[in-house]
């Protein structure tokens, strides 16, 4: 690199070369820190995020002050183990407090907004926030959790929410429990500008113990990368779902 940037500079070329630096993303449902045996453990949820080093983590069934989980503001507490910024979507009422999603960052969280998604039966949401990991590149990081019930449900919500994120000018990382099979219309309708990045090794991401669905995805819109990876954590045990890490190289200019 360094005898490169002579080269260029002795050709009398001003051009400056690109560096890279890894991004490390999350994605897991944790179905509000209930383990497959049914017990509420949230405190293993927190261990098996912390060993993944993420710099952003997107997280499903999330619970905020329900009853069912102890009253406990499920995003503060992961949110404060980690040591990590981290703001909390409601999708619902419920219990007594919220149910919904969460983002939990590295990095100052710049702007929050959350979408409502069309639909009837369980209020559905995806939750957006922006964080700036490169000096002067803002990211979008939207995490959804669509209707699983089937594929008339999700699409209206997939519409709906490709069309909100045209105002949205700089890259996104669209991540989450999306419900929908690889080969679904579901799925079809990011083809034309999103990259669904694929997983390396057994792609399968729930039940956590015998997985045998593929549900969870990363895609991307917009950004420039040196290379990304993803792969499903082998963890049977924590949530129902399998947490989902992809590694993206970030050019930094």
């Amino acid at each position: 690199m360094k005898f490169i940037t002579i080269l260029l500079t002795l050709l009398g070329l001003n051009i400056v070369l690109a560096k890279e630096s890894k991004l490390t993303v999350v994605s897991y449902n944790i179905k509000h820190g209930v383990n497959m045996q049914g017990e509420l453990k949230l405190e293993d949820t927190a261990k098996v995020l912390k060993a993944m080093k993420a710099d952003v983590i997107a997280l499903q069934e999330v619970d905020h002050d329900a009853k069912r989980s102890g009253k406990v503001n499920q995003t503060e507490f992961l949110g404060k183990a980690l040591k990590m910024h981290h703001v909390f979507g409601k999708a619902m009422d419920f219990q007594g407090g919220g149910y919904g999603q969460a983002i939990l960052s590295k990095y100052p969280i710049l702007e929050t907004k959350v979408y409502k998604l069309p639909g009837d039966g369980e209020p559905r949401i995806a939750l957006e926030v922006v964080v700036e990991p490169v000096k002067g590149q803002k990211i979008s990081f939207v995490s959804v959790h669509l209707d699983y019930r089937s594929e008339e449900k999700r699409q209206p919500q997939i519409k709906f929410l490709l069309e909100a994120l045209k105002s949205v000018k700089h890259p996104v990382v669209l991540l989450g429990d999306f419900n929908a099979r690889p080969k679904s219309d579901s799925m079809k309708l990011f083809k034309d500008e999103w990259y669904n990045v694929p997983k390396v090794g057994n792609p399968l991401t729930m039940p956590a113990d015998v997985p045998k669905g593929e549900i969870d995805y990363f895609l991307l819109r917009g950004l420039k990368t040196a290379g990304v990876t993803c792969e499903v954590i082998e963890e049977k045990n924590v949530s129902d779902h399998r947490p989902l890490k992809m590694v993206i190289e970030m050019l930094k200019f």
